[in-house]
């Protein structure tokens, strides 16, 4: 058998690359190459917060049916994943806690019983039961609490996932950049790399922020890449049987959303921010890699975090280091999902939307099951690759039709 030749090549080995890998193999395709240019997890996945929940029921307005349906079969899936691998995983809920009566509405939409069962209201003196003594809630204004939510290593599970891909048989392409695509007239039949070229009857690119570039210009996928960053503490000795924390009411305009959570006995945290470099990448190539990102936004993440040092000594530290990374936001904050109508034998997965991790287990399955001619498990067409048009053409288009339908971008 030709080594080149293979049924389907996926482009990407993040949290949606690696997932929709996963699934074609365990959907019975034979022949599939996970490729990407570094390795599984080392992009945008790497520098996720780790939250898997039910965020359907208050991110997004525009969010439905079908994004809570894909959040709950990934917190399934991670609970088994965690079975077999490493993945710092624990199912200790996610507590939104609103500052003060205005930050309240921001939180407030969090506690859907209709969407969610188990929500639950809890007031500023039952806060410490449910951070199990982690933190006092007497200056707080009111909170929601999911328990169904569950909180992980976002680099540890995608790299997980790459491997029980490559135990069922996939073939991991590590270190192998992608070019371009190979193409027969519209039609794509494989992928360049840097090391030569991958044949392949169908190709699906989910590439990140990288996804456009590996497209070539020849096609625009209508999703923008954001600057986003956390800040890791050295070992605290932090518990880790608290929930993961979010705090409304702390962003320098009040509606962003601070994170704060336990990982290997430090603190994990962050949140978006207007400040540069959120849009570095609007106008300008995307980098090989984030490490060389400048820091200006993570002092508004620290200006943030300061406001909480009273309840929480370890984040006035001044020992942390820090990850980059850039989800990809669409103009209706949806994905990118399934073939691309001008080039057969093309797919995409893309439109993470900040919430690759959370969603990436069902989003992959459901490109799996798009690729291989299946139902999907749960409605797509709300993330119809196609459903733009040719509507946008650039970053820039994408960035304006999201700062007209949300405002000031303050959260991602």
């Amino acid at each position: 058998m030709n080594t080149d030749q293979s049924d389907v090549i996926v482009v990407g080995a993040g949290a949606l690359g690696a997932s929709t890998a996963l699934h074609l193999v365990k959907a019975g395709v034979e022949n599939v190459v996970l490729v990407d240019k570094d390795g599984p997890g080392s992009g945008t996945s790497k520098a996720g917060a780790g939250f898997v929940g039910p965020l359907a029921a208050g991110w997004d307005a525009g969010w439905g049916r079908s994004e809570l349906d894909v959040e709950y079969f990934s917190i399934d899936f991670y609970s088994d994943l965690a079975t077999r691998h490493d993945i710092d995983f624990r199912h200790s809920g996610h507590l939104y806690i609103a500052r003060d009566a205005d930050a309240w509405k921001h939180v407030a939409k969090f506690h859907d019983t209709d969407t969610v069962p188990d929500s639950q209201l809890v007031e500023p003196d039952e806060i410490r039961a449910v951070t199990k003594g982690f933190l006092d809630g007497s200056s707080f204004h009111r909170a929601v609490f999911q328990p169904s939510a569950v909180q992980l290593s976002a680099g540890k599970a995608a790299r997980a996932i790459a491997a029980e891909f490559a135990t069922l048989g996939g073939r991991v392409e590590s270190r192998r950049p992608v070019t371009g695509l190979i193409k027969i007239g519209n039609a794509v039949t494989g992928v360049e790399t840097e090391h030569g070229p991958l044949y392949a009857d169908k190709v699906v690119v989910a590439g990140g922020s990288w996804s456009n570039t590996i497209l070539g210009g020849d096609y625009f996928l209508p999703q923008v890449p954001l600057v986003l960053s956390r800040m890791i503490t050295e070992p605290l000795n932090v518990p880790a049987n608290f929930p993961a924390l979010n705090f409304a009411g702390y962003s320098d305009d009040g509606s962003g959303l601070l994170w704060v959570r336990e990982d290997c006995g430090r603190l994990n945290w962050g949140m978006s921010y207007p400040d540069y470099p959120r849009d570095d990448l609007v106008d300008n190539p995307i980098p090989d890699r984030f490490d060389d990102i400048r820091l200006d936004g993570i002092f508004q993440v620290r200006r943030a975090s300061q406001s909480l040092t009273h309840l929480m000594p370890g984040l006035a530290t001044d020992k942390f280091w820090v990850a980059h990374g850039a989800p990809c936001l669409t103009p209706d904050r949806r994905a990118l999902i399934g073939p691309i109508d001008e080039r057969p034998g093309l797919y995409v997965v893309g439109g993470c939307n900040g919430v690759g991790i959370q969603h990436g287990p069902g989003w992959g399955k459901v490109a799996a099951e798009i690729v291989t001619g299946a139902t999907p498990f749960v409605d797509a067409r709300p993330w119809n690759a196609n459903r733009f048009g040719g509507l946008y053409s650039t970053n820039r288009d994408v960035f304006l039709a999201l700062s007209a339908r949300s405002g000031p971008m303050t959260h991602v």
